[in-house]
């Protein structure tokens, strides 16, 4: 029973209790107990994507992709801090519709990750699946950018490490799209 869960594991039961409804398409019963929870937990981000995931399973319709995304940005908007997950369910939700150049626009402005070499992965491939080389290749490069920069300031093991990964990658890109003058450019370190 409750008495003996910790506060921490009663709201982790109860988080997934309500994304266990929405897999279950038990819509209605997910809907009431996310209006619940959400008096109790206002800046939850977890409450805040399955309410988006609910909009979208109850109509599958275009205005319900657009109505997901917009209750996720007001959620962001009031809550700065959680726009890391915001930002990947709303890209997320941009996929779905095969919208990538709209989902990376989303996720090159999560500043916290925006150099990963997994974030910097996801918008290569994103601008690639729209066609958008121009794109691909000035996220490589600003990502070359930023670790040639954050090199010069201290000698970080990990930060050489990833450097060099994404100046193979960038290379190894631009060779498979034919910009031979780039990726020379890329690997004259």
């Amino acid at each position: 029973s409750r008495l003996k869960l910790t506060p921490k594991q009663y709201t982790t039961l109860t988080f997934n209790q309500v994304i266990l409804l929405l897999l279950m398409h038990k819509y209605d019963q997910c809907h009431e107990q996310v209006e619940i929870l959400k008096k109790q937990y206002p800046e939850s981000e977890i409450l805040a994507c399955v309410e988006a995931a609910l909009i979208q399973r109850q109509n599958k319709d275009k205005d319900s992709f657009n109505s997901s995304v917009e209750l996720l940005r007001t959620f962001s908007q009031k809550n700065p801090k959680l726009n890391l997950t915001i930002s990947l369910s709303i890209a997320q939700i941009y996929v779905s519709q095969q919208k990538y150049v709209d989902a990376a626009k989303v996720l090159e402005k999560v500043s916290t990750v925006r150099y990963t070499p997994g974030l910097c992965a996801v918008l290569v491939q994103l601008y690639s699946l729209s066609s958008d080389k121009e794109n691909a290749v000035r996220v490589l490069d600003e990502t070359i950018d930023h670790y040639r920069n954050s090199m010069k300031d201290e000698e970080n093991a990990l930060e050489t490490e990833r450097f060099y990964k994404i100046v193979n990658a960038s290379a190894d890109y631009k060779m498979r799209n034919q910009l031979y003058r780039e990726a020379v450019k890329d690997l004259e370190i």
